[in-house]
């Protein structure tokens, strides 16, 4: 191995996208309800990123007093009797009985250091990075990419059949245009790239992206076998080579940010600033696997990506 190992500085490509901006400001409303009360020591039966909070909506009977999170505008995310949402007035229709008694609003920065009141600073971060991922599944659905909770509990989104001209996404720089295809056939079934992107807030706040491919015999309809998924997708990603990955990675974040940037709505008129091109980090060295050199060479799936690279005309 130390004989591959060559001084040779080399520029890769990471799967962090940095948050370039986050609103000012974020508000506490405090709910009450006839059925508020009645449902808080309910345990929830779908899983939350944080067990404190929960976007599941609850079981209900009628009248409503606290509707499904589904129907607020912006994402909300719930502490027993409190909500926390980017949004000033959280609206909702056909809620009888649910209204907001009284409302705080924090600079974002203080809430995430401090926390408010009984919510820690600890549980606050928590709450923020719930309302970011809750804001990025929204607008992937908007964008009209079709979603799948693995096993791990990560939602996947991936383009359908047709979303894109050709199946096709762009990336690069006007005068060197490239394209990957995001859906393609692999015998009788589809499939279908896409990415899973989790929120981190820290010192360098970010999304962490990740790819992945899945299958449908009609072009849409995910399969719902997880152990079909993983045979399928190990029988075709063993011909992805890290380009394969990267390029179709980099054209769907253009297309989801075609200015270089991707917004998150949060709220009225608010929204996550997040980059389209991933951070880039630099490795002092270079290696070879001579093993894989030989197979790269000679694989029919790398001469057809080759050919997806041609510029545009």
């Amino acid at each position: 191995m130390r004989d591959e190992l060559r001084p040779d500085p080399q520029i890769h490509t990471s799967t962090w996208l940095p948050i370039l901006a986050l609103p000012k400001c974020i508000f506490v409303h405090q709910m009450v309800g006839a059925l508020i009360e009645a449902e808080l020591d309910r345990e929830e039966e779908e899983p939350s990123l944080f067990p404190a909070f929960s976007m599941a909506p609850l079981r209900q009977t009628a009248p409503i007093a606290l509707p499904p999170y589904n129907q607020f505008r912006h994402p909300v995310v719930r502490r027993k009797a409190t909500l926390i949402t980017f949004d000033p007035k959280p609206h909702v229709k056909d809620a009888p009985g649910f209204s907001i008694t009284s409302t705080h609003e924090l600079p974002l920065d203080g809430f995430l250091a401090c926390g408010f009141e009984n919510i820690p600073a600890r549980q606050a971060r928590h709450a923020v990075t719930e309302l970011l991922d809750v804001g990025w599944k929204r607008m992937m659905r908007s964008r009209g990419l079709k979603g799948k909770i693995l096993a791990n509990e990560s939602v996947v989104f991936v383009f359908p059949l047709g979303r894109t001209d050709d199946d096709k996404v762009w990336f690069g720089s006007s005068d060197k245009r490239k394209w990957r295809n995001v859906v393609g056939k692999r015998g009788a079934a589809y499939w279908h790239f896409g990415l899973a992107a989790r929120p981190v807030l820290g010192e360098q706040s970010r999304f962490v992206v990740s790819p992945h491919v899945l299958f449908t015999d009609d072009g849409s309809t995910i399969w719902e076998s997880d152990a079909r998924l993983q045979r399928a997708r190990a029988g075709l990603s063993r011909r992805w080579w890290n380009p394969e990955w990267r390029d179709r990675m980099l054209g769907t974040l253009a297309f989801l940010g075609p200015r270089g940037v991707i917004s998150v709505p949060l709220g009225p008129r608010v929204q996550a600033q997040v980059t389209a091109q991933p951070e880039r980090f630099e490795s002092p060295v270079a290696y070879d696997d001579p093993a894989k050199i030989e197979e790269f060479e000679t694989s029919d799936e790398d001469e057809e990506a080759a050919s997806e690279e041609t510029p545009e005309a």
